[in-house]
C-alpha cells in the first residue's frame, strides 16, 4: 500500500504537469482516448497520494526510499525514459497524414523517390494561354524545371528520402513514424558523449 501511494503520486505528477504545460493532454491508441484538460484534477489525485505514502512511511521509510531511488535513477536510466516518453508523445500524436503545404511538399517528394524520378509533368501548362503558365501549376515546395513543363521538389531530400525508405519497408503507416522516431533518436543522441556506450 505504501509503495502504491508512492507510484499513483508520482504518476498524477507527472500527468499535472503535462497537462499544464501543454494546456491540456489528449492521448489516442486505437479505439482508447483519454483526455484531461484540468490540471487540478490529478494534482489533488498527488497530493492525496502523497499523504497517504507520507502517512504510511513516516520520516525514516521516507528517507530510505528517497536513497534508494537517488541510487536507481541514474542519468542513462533518466535519457532512456526521456526518449521513450519523446516516441510515446510523437506516435500518439502523430497526424498520420500530410495537413498542408510544407508537409505535403515533403511527403509527395518521398513517393518520387520511390518511383526513381523528381521530374513530375504539367503537360496542360503549355495549353494555357497566359505567360509564364508553369508557375500556375507550381504548388508550394517545388520549382519549374529548366526548359521543360514539369516541376521538381526544392525542399531538402533528408527527410523523403528516409520516409521513401520506411514506406518501402513497412508501407505508408511506417513512413510517418520516421519524425517520431528521429525525434527520440535526438534525445538519446544528445544524452551519449563520444565514446560512451549506448547500454543502459
Amino acid at each position: 500500500m505504501r509503495r502504491a501511494s508512492a507510484a499513483i503520486a508520482v504518476l498524477a505528477s507527472i500527468w499535472t504537469i503535462a497537462v499544464w504545460l501543454l494546456d491540456g493532454l489528449v492521448l489516442s491508441i486505437g479505439p482508447l482516448r483519454i483526455s484531461s484538460t484540468d490540471a487540478a484534477r490529478p494534482l489533488i489525485v498527488a497530493i492525496i497520494a502523497a499523504a497517504a505514502y507520507f502517512a504510511l512511511s513516516g520520516p525514516t521509510g521516507a528517507r530510505a526510499d528517497a536513497r534508494r531511488i537517488s541510487h536507481a535513477i541514474t542519468p542513462r536510466r533518466l535519457a532512456a525514459a526521456l526518449t521513450i516518453a519523446v516516441l510515446i508523445v510523437g506516435l500518439t500524436n502523430n497526424s498520420w497524414g500530410a495537413g498542408a503545404s510544407d508537409s505535403y511538399s515533403y511527403v509527395s517528394q518521398m513517393d518520387l523517390w520511390r518511383t526513381g524520378t523528381l521530374k513530375v509533368p504539367i503537360t496542360m501548362a503549355a495549353e494555357v494561354p497566359w505567360p509564364n503558365a508553369l508557375a500556375t501549376f507550381t504548388p508550394f515546395g517545388y520549382a519549374a524545371v529548366a526548359d521543360e513543363m514539369a516541376i521538381a521538389p526544392m525542399t531538402g531530400p533528408g527527410l523523403p528520402m528516409l520516409m521513401a525508405l520506411f514506406k518501402t519497408a513497412g508501407g505508408q503507416m511506417a513512413a510517418f513514424m520516421v519524425v517520431s522516431l528521429t525525434g527520440a533518436l535526438l534525445v538519446w543522441t544528445t544524452f551519449l558523449r563520444p565514446g560512451a556506450s549506448p547500454r543502459i
